[in-house]
């Protein structure tokens, strides 16, 4: 469980740049490939495109990723060891489960 805590950790970590700091990052690129013109404006819509679709692609798994953890909760929670305990009060029984 502690592992997948960690991999939650680090999936959403993980290529946490602001606005600002990826257009400066994608400008570099673009500028140190020697894009002109409207090279340089379709470098930087393909840098921009690419960052959604890896925004959407650690979305996804983080989706999956807190699915998988719900369905192991349940499951654990169905599989756990159950214990009753029942009282007699007179001719009465009362059992409780948990």
């Amino acid at each position: 469980m502690r592992a997948i805590l960690v991999a939650l950790a680090l999936l959403g970590l993980a290529g946490c740049v602001s606005d600002e700091e990826a257009m400066v990052q994608d400008h570099g690129f673009c500028h140190g490939i020697g894009a002109k013109g409207d090279t340089y404006a379709q470098c930087m819509m393909q840098r921009q495109n690419s960052r959604a679709i890896e925004t959407q692609r650690r979305r996804q798994a983080y989706a999956d990723l807190s699915r998988s953890i719900q369905q192991q909760q349940m499951i654990n929670q169905m599989n756990r060891q159950k214990m009753t305990t029942c009282n007699q009060f007179g001719s009465q029984i009362n059992c409780t489960t948990f």
